[in-house]
């Protein structure tokens, strides 16, 4: 019998009692809930420094998450697929993809049900401007994909590149500079964190896309992407959402923004996002 819980001995087994409730003058009270439960994606524990144990569910791929017991709130995060970076523009630079938005639940309440996972892709590269990053959607909560790079001499593209976090305009030489996309998602239903894409450089020679947004911080104008954001959901602070940048860099973090090209250089697809669950078991 493990030794902690509340047990009953039925058939001449041990067995957990989940959820106790007792009558007091004929009404029914709750007075002990046990640990949570559940199946689904790669599971992992780890003790937090308080002696408490922790039971985590990743996922980098859609599939259900099913609770079997549920006495106390689960944590959550989410982060969208990055948005896809772009091509370059002469011997400028083609702008950044938007990182995923990232959704942060500390006091998730769920019930023994299964739950549909969906994990955002990557948003894809492309020489005169990336795609959008998917959203990734668990338990009515959804953080959006990042906003595409832009299209290069495309001028003002707030709209176009918006997303989680917004994606850097393409270059161009256009005068003012491009707007970097919108983030949408600190603004959404869901709350949430997500940064503007920075502006591209205007009608100088040559020109340069602007960086993708991140979950930390804004784009900025021919540079590294918006920072990322720590979440210590797994036992260890990892940083997600780190918006891509306008250099040919890859960029490693599980949300990310493809990075757009320098020059000549490569320029990148955005990451996929991610799931994560945990919840206490002792």
């Amino acid at each position: 019998m493990a030794s902690k819980g509340i047990y009953a001995k039925k058939d001449g087994a041990w067995r957990n009692i989940k959820t106790l409730y007792v009558n007091v003058g004929g009404a029914w009270f709750k007075a002990y809930e046990g640990w949570n439960s559940a199946t689904g994606g790669t599971v992992t524990e780890y003790t937090k420094s308080d002696g408490t144990k922790w039971r985590v569910h990743t996922f980098t791929s859609s599939g259900t998450f099913t609770v079997t017991s549920a006495g106390k709130p689960f944590r959550a995060l989410l982060v969208g697929g990055g948005g896809g970076g772009a091509g370059p523009y002469g011997t400028g630079s083609g702008g950044g993809g938007g990182a995923g938005g990232m959704v942060e639940r500390d006091s998730l309440s769920l019930t023994p049900q299964a739950y549909t996972v969906t994990v955002g892709a990557g948003g894809s590269s492309g020489g005169n401007g990336g795609q959008p990053g998917g959203d990734s959607v668990f338990a009515s909560i959804t953080a959006l994909g990042g906003g595409r790079s832009g299209n290069n001499g495309g001028g003002n593209q707030s709209g176009n590149c918006q997303g989680g976090s917004g994606g850097g305009p393409g270059a161009g030489g256009q005068s003012p500079p491009g707007t970097g996309g919108k983030a949408l998602q600190p603004t959404s239903e869901w709350g949430g964190y997500g940064h503007p894409g920075g502006p591209s450089v205007g009608a100088n020679s040559p020109v340069y896309g602007g960086s993708g947004g991140g979950a930390g911080s804004a784009g900025t104008q021919n540079g590294g992407g918006g920072a990322g954001r720590p979440n210590d959901i797994t036992g260890t602070n990892v940083t997600y959402a780190h918006g891509g940048g306008t250099n040919s860099t890859t960029n490693d973090t599980v949300g990310g923004g493809g990075s757009g090209a320098r020059h000549s250089g490569a320029y990148y697809s955005g990451n996929a996002g991610t799931i994560i669950v945990s919840y206490q078991i002792g």
